[in-house]
């Protein structure tokens, strides 16, 4: 995902681009996600803003039963890349004291692989689901119940009444 952007930034401010993607980006948890879309790239002043929506089929498992899963999601993306050195303009301090994010360095290369990953990472969902009425799995054995169903009996108490409930015979007496 890296524009070389050169002729671009000797272009009056105003211009526009527009690129089609269709790519692969690794995410932190090491899976590809495959990513499709359209960019668009506007000169501004000193910067170059990125604005467009692209979509991506992300990797994951559900919540409930651990099975692995496959989600599409969409990315907005909507970012200012402050360049470094243009071609033709001094640069200027911002006065605020305050670095940007993305920089377009002395190469005039856009590299939107990390706006990308970030946009999957906080996109994503945080609770996925195979389907609505998904049957987990059963705590005391393990087996999916979406596959088999178990006849183990499932009692849940409350931590708090633990002590309570070794003052009780045990059953059976």
């Amino acid at each position: 995902m890296r524009y070389d952007i050169g002729q671009f930034l000797k272009e009056p401010v105003g211009s526009v681009r527009e690129y089609e993607v269709d790519t692969e980006i690794v995410t932190d948890s090491g899976d590809t996600e495959h990513v499709v879309g359209r960019l668009s790239l506007g000169r501004l002043n000193r910067s170059i803003w990125v604005r467009g929506r692209l979509k991506a089929q992300v990797g994951g498992m559900c919540s409930r039963c651990l099975t692995p899963l496959k989600q599409l999601v969409t990315l907005p993306i909507d970012e200012m890349f402050e360049v470094k050195s243009p071609l033709h303009m001094r640069p200027e301090p911002t006065g605020d004291g305050e670095e940007a994010e993305f920089r377009i360095g002395d190469d005039h290369v856009l590299d939107l692989e990390e706006v990308i990953r970030q946009s999957i990472i906080v996109n994503a969902p945080m609770k996925s689901l195979c389907s609505q009425d998904c049957k987990v799995i059963c705590s005391v054995c393990g087996s999916n119940k979406n596959e088999q169903s178990c006849n183990c009996e499932v009692r849940t108490v409350n931590p708090v009444w633990n002590r309570l409930a070794e003052l009780l015979p045990p059953s059976g007496e």
